[in-house]
C-alpha cells in the first residue's frame, strides 16, 4: 500500500513539474528577489474563476503556489481561522488565512466597495500541490 502511496505522489510532483516547466517558459511564474520572497515555492498566475469560499462562488485569485494562495475578495476574513477553498465544486481543501489587508477603494467602482487581499496557507502541503496542478491543468484546458 505504501508503494501505491509514492506512486500516486512521484505522478502528483511530475505533473507539477510539467506544468512549472510550462507556466515558466510562458512567464506565468512569479519570482520574487530572495530578499523579497520567503515562500520556498514559486508563485504561479492564476485566472481560474472556478475557485470558491463558502461566501463567495467566484474568488479574484492573484497568485498560487504549493505552499498557499493569494486571492481578492469584498469580504473581510479573519487572520488564524480556517477557510476551506473548493475547486469547480469537485475538489476541496483547507488552509489557514495568514492575513487579511484592506485594499484601496478602486475608482471605477460606483459603490467604492472595500477590497481584501487574502493570503492563505495550505495546511497539506499534499493537498496544496494537488489544488494548484488540478487549478493549472483545469485553466490549460478551458483555453483549448
Amino acid at each position: 500500500m505504501r508503494d501505491e502511496i509514492r506512486n500516486i505522489r512521484d505522478v502528483w510532483f511530475e505533473g507539477y513539474q510539467r506544468l512549472l516547466e510550462e507556466a515558466r517558459a510562458g512567464g506565468r511564474v512569479r519570482v520574487l528577489a530572495s530578499a523579497d520572497e520567503r515562500r520556498q515555492h514559486p508563485r504561479f498566475a492564476v485566472g481560474s474563476q472556478d475557485i470558491a469560499t463558502a461566501r463567495e462562488t467566484s474568488v479574484q485569485v492573484e497568485d498560487m503556489s504549493v505552499s498557499g494562495v493569494a486571492f481578492r475578495s469584498p469580504f473581510a476574513y479573519f487572520s488564524e481561522r480556517p477557510l476551506t477553498l473548493s475547486l469547480a465544486s469537485v475538489f476541496s481543501t483547507q488552509t489557514d488565512v495568514l492575513a487579511c489587508e484592506p485594499l484601496d477603494a478602486d475608482p471605477d467602482d460606483p459603490d467604492r466597495a472595500p477590497r481584501y487581499r487574502v493570503r492563505c496557507r495550505f495546511r497539506d502541503a499534499e493537498h496544496g500541490l494537488q489544488f494548484l496542478t488540478l487549478t493549472l491543468e483545469l485553466e490549460h484546458i478551458e483555453k483549448e
